[in-house]
This record gives C-alpha cells, structure tokens and sequence, in this order.
C-alpha cells in the first residue's frame, strides 16, 4: 500500500513538473495565453479571452473582449450572443436584447440564443415576449426552453 501511494505521489510530482514546464512559454510572460487560437488578430482569441474572464464574474472585461472579437469579425454571431448574456449578468436589458437579437439575426438557428432572449424578457418581466422565445428555443430543440415550459403549466 505505501509502495502504491509513493509510486502515486512521484507520478502526479513528475506529471506537474512537465506539465508545468510546457504550458506557457517564457515569451508569453503572464499575458493570458492560449495555444489553440491564433494571437491577438484573431477574434476567436478574444471571444475565448472573454468567456474566460466572464466565467469569473468580471462582465466588463468580457463585454471588451467581446467587443474586440466583434472589430475583427462583426458577423461573430456568438460574441454577440456572450456580450448579450453579459450584460444580462449586469442586469442591462436594453444592450442584452440588442446584442442576442444581432446573434439571432446572423445565426437564426441556435436554439441557445432564442433561450437567452427569452430570459431576459423574463428577468423584465415581459413574460407574453419570453413565453414565445421559450417556445421557439423548445421547438429547435432547447431542452432548458422545454423544461422551463413543462414546468409552467
């Protein structure tokens, strides 16, 4: 058993030791960094950079991020959709609705966004407005949309 435990311990030791040694490399610095996008002029980069930062709370960082993506590809139908739920997050409708409907009008068949929307005209209260995108995102297929359904009747 103490063999085991040791052979465990030198493994995961020698795993972080590459690991750590691989991940960011020294030109690279502490700037965020991710090798399965391009640089900077790629907006995916900054779609990636800005789903990152919103996963920890920080939704102005995001919403500049996203932004960025948008000056280098204005038809990113998913920066306009995670700018959307960003500041959904900072409780701005009018910028949420604006940005999802801009995702829904170049990207009209993720279900994901029509559910988006339907929760923001929930959160203000428009529940006529989000009961319709409701449906729309269950009928494409929305299994949160459908849910959300079952559970009001």
């Amino acid at each position: 058993m103490r063999k085991q435990r040791r052979f465990c311990t030198l493994l995961l030791l020698v795993t972080l030791i590459v690991f750590t040694s691989q991940t960011v490399p020294a030109s690279q610095g502490t700037e965020y960094f991710n090798p399965a996008v391009g640089g900077d002029s790629d907006p995916v980069y900054w779609l990636d950079k800005g789903a990152l930062v919103a996963t920890y709370g920080n939704y102005p960082a995001a919403i500049k991020f996203y932004r960025k993506a948008l000056t280098l590809d204005p038809n990113m139908s998913e920066a306009f959709y995670n700018l959307g739920l960003a500041y959904m997050e900072l409780r701005k409708p009018n910028p949420a609705l604006h940005n999802i409907n801009q995702a829904i009008s170049i990207d009209p068949d993720k279900h994901q966004y029509h559910y988006a929307l339907a929760r923001v005209y929930l959160l203000e209260g428009q529940e006529n407005e989000a009961l319709e995108k409701f449906k729309a995102a269950a009928s494409m297929g929305n299994l949160d949309a459908a849910a959300y359904l079952e559970n009001t009747r």
